[in-house]
């Protein structure tokens, strides 16, 4: 089965006008705390517009984002993992390993 990794889920984390990175788990300091001032405190009804998705296998990872790109690790079912850069504005893949 595969997965879907919304936008929003970066999106909630930094906005795409935003300049702050959420490099590793919990962001860049590892205490949960988003330093940009423009994040929303509630979501429209209906939630959050999703900007794209993208197909990922099984995989137990968090998104990281830096420099307009995101990062994500999952699976290949019965190959191997696979490390995914992401550009963060259209949703494609820029290259894998």
């Amino acid at each position: 089965m595969k997965r879907l990794l919304p936008a929003t889920l970066a999106c909630s984390v930094v906005t795409a006008t935003a300049s702050a990175d959420w490099p590793q788990y919990l962001g860049s300091d590892r205490d949960a705390v988003a330093a940009d001032a423009n994040l929303v405190r509630s979501w429209p009804v209906g939630g959050p517009r999703v900007l794209w998705s993208f197909p990922l296998g099984p995989g137990h990872g968090g998104a990281s984002v830096e420099g307009g790109e995101v990062f994500i690790l999952d699976r290949i079912v019965n190959q191997s993992d696979i490390l995914r850069c992401i550009d963060f504005a259209t949703g494609r893949e820029k290259w894998n390993f």
